[in-house]
């Protein structure tokens, strides 16, 4: 059986978007939910970050409606996506980091495939390749020296997952 597209890629980048909780509270449950069952029936039960498609008796678990550009003047207009737990980490780095989820690194791949090699646990053979690199800083001291407005977040800033992240959703 051959896999469908994605309806609608999403080009992961590690980011520190806002957090849905602070989109419902500032502007409704009510258009948030609205938002959010546009985009399940878009993205048709699939991660647009990387493709992810959970069982249908996990979806509701493992599929999270992520705000990807703020309107603030009409937040109606604001857009989200589908994304799975994983894609949907790497949108929200300072909570990632604060609970030991993920460690930074350079890669010759992109975002949306590291997180593909983390899900079917072949990340290890690539490290061991080199063709992901563990970058000497460690999450910790990136997010000290970000809130000192030392470090920015970059493109070429990827993260691959800790074993304190569960991949819920195979």
């Amino acid at each position: 059986m051959k896999e469908e597209p994605i309806v609608r890629p999403f080009a992961l980048s590690v980011s520190n978007n806002i957090p849905e909780s602070f989109f419902i509270s500032q502007y409704g449950q009510e258009l948030f939910d609205k938002m959010k069952n546009e985009a399940f029936a878009i993205d048709k039960g699939r991660c647009a970050g990387c493709g992810h498609t959970p069982p249908e008796n996990r979806k509701k678990d493992c599929l999270f409606f992520h705000i990807s550009k703020l309107n603030k003047k009409q937040p109606e207009l604001s857009k989200g996506i589908t994304l799975c737990n994983s894609c949907h980490t790497t949108q929200h780095i300072e909570d990632a980091i604060k609970n030991n989820w993920v460690i930074l690194v350079n890669s010759i791949y992109d975002q949306n495939n590291l997180v593909r090699l983390c899900r079917w646990g072949t990340i290890h053979e690539v490290l061991a390749k080199r063709a992901v690199i563990v970058l000497k800083k460690k999450p910790q001291q990136f997010l000290k020296e970000w809130y000192a407005g030392e470090v920015k977040i970059t493109p070429t800033l990827k993260v691959i997952f800790t074993n304190n992240f569960h991949i819920d959703d195979l």
